[in-house]
């Protein structure tokens, strides 16, 4: 067993913002692809702009974070990324906003692993575990409220934030960080520009 450490970072700023000068679905859809090399999502939230929210859900819907409203709500036994865009592409209304902030956050380490998450003057043992065959952590948890990462995508305005809340994946020995480089990668060949956060 291996330990990492990484830093839980207390602020906003850390991440990246991208758009792309021609928002459309199919230019979402690249997104939605491409941020699957770091996670797997557990729940996906789209809002319209009057306030109609939906849901695509791996497993049963538990409404931890979210208010389940059935005849709104997907659930899938396990979301894929194909599932992922073909809930986009078919939701009844246009979304403003999607976002992901929770799921399984993808990482180069070994299950049993763990990531020593330091927050504040203390340390927070995170174990990495074996996911469909992938090495990845779960968040949000009941130790930990906030997830590795917060997604927000603006589909009609191609704008996408990737907020950074642990190290893991920018630090430059991070777990992550080989995932988040190839996110990058692929954004940037769909067209979607990066910006600094």
């Amino acid at each position: 067993m291996r330990s990492f450490l990484a830093t839980r970072f207390d602020t906003w700023g850390h991440g990246d913002v991208f758009s792309h000068p021609h928002p459309g679905s199919a230019t979402t859809a690249a997104a939605l692809r491409a941020l699957c090399c770091v996670v797997e999502p557990t729940v996906v939230e789209a809002a319209t702009e009057g306030g109609v929210l939906f849901h695509l859900v791996a497993g049963e819907p538990k409404g931890r974070t979210y208010v389940i409203v059935p005849e709104r709500t997907v659930s899938v036994p396990r979301l894929h990324e194909a599932q992922l865009v073909a809930w986009f592409e078919h939701l009844p209304q246009p979304p403003y906003e999607v976002l992901i902030s929770e799921g399984w956050f993808l990482v180069d380490a070994d299950p049993g692993d763990q990531i020593m998450l330091r927050q504040g003057r203390g340390a927070d043992p995170i174990e990495v575990c074996d996911h469909h065959g992938e090495s990845a952590v779960l968040g949000p948890t009941t130790l930990l409220v906030v997830a590795p990462l917060v997604i927000t995508l603006k589909p009609q305005t191609g704008w996408l934030q990737v907020a950074v809340q642990w190290s893991a994946w920018t630090d430059e020995d991070g777990v992550g960080r080989a995932r988040f480089q190839r996110m990058r990668a692929e954004l940037a060949g769909a067209g979607w520009v990066r910006e600094n956060l």
